[in-house]
Formats: structure tokens, sequence, C-alpha cells
């Protein structure tokens, strides 16, 4: 459900970007804060049943102990609801292309 509505959304803030149709960016604010009320879900069903996990990719080299590294390079789906929730943000602001 959170990838639909991120993608209806994706679509109708481009369609306002070539158009300017305002309409279209409303459509696309309401679908990406649906996307993030999914993702709340997801956080929801999933914080009780996995504990935030260790992944190589989220290591960070400059970190100066061992400890810092383990602690900054654990995923869970919560980590990742600000990037979401950036999402409703650039919507706000986007503006018609003018080329």
């Amino acid at each position: 459900m959170y990838f639909a509505e991120k993608l209806k959304g994706a679509v109708a803030l481009q369609t306002y970007r070539l158009e300017g149709v305002e309409e279209k960016k409303q459509t696309a604010v309401k679908r990406l804060e649906n996307a993030l009320l999914f993702w709340y879900i997801v956080i929801d069903i999933t914080r009780s049943i996995y504990k935030d996990m260790p992944l190589a990719a989220y290591s960070y080299p400059h970190q100066s102990t061992q400890l810092d590294i383990d602690n900054n390079r654990r995923f869970h789906w919560e980590k990742l609801r600000p990037e979401v929730a950036k999402d409703i943000e650039l919507a706000n602001n986007a503006a018609v292309n003018s080329s």
C-alpha cells in the first residue's frame, strides 16, 4: 500500500510540474501523506517482531569506535521514516517546470 500511494503521488506530482494544474499538486501531497501513514503501519507491525538488524550498508567508517559503528549499522524501517516524510515536503515545495 505504501508503494502504491507513493507511485500515485509521484505521477500526480510530475503531472503538476508539467501541466501546472494545482489540483494535481494537492493530489500528490495527499497521496504522499497516505504513503507516510502506511509507513507508520509498517513500523508498528515490524517493531514488535524485529529488532534493529545489523546491516553492512549502514556502516560509517568515519566513526571513532567499534561500538559507534555497530550502533550506526543497524536497520529498522523506523529509521527510514524521516526520508519517507521528506517526500511530502518535496511535493509541497514543488514548482511548475518552465521549460
